[in-house]
């Protein structure tokens, strides 16, 4: 129980933005992996 209580007190001192900004950054390199497929097939 100690593990979840402390995973919810990371989350909720998490800034946003950072987690916004990791989002981003995921979805932007799924793209561009994408993208790179694309041109080589």
């Amino acid at each position: 129980m100690t593990i979840d209580t402390d995973k919810v007190r990371a989350a909720e001192t998490t800034p946003h933005h950072i987690v916004l900004k990791m989002l981003l950054v995921s979805t932007f390199f799924a793209a561009a992996a994408l993208a790179v497929t694309a041109l080589l097939n």
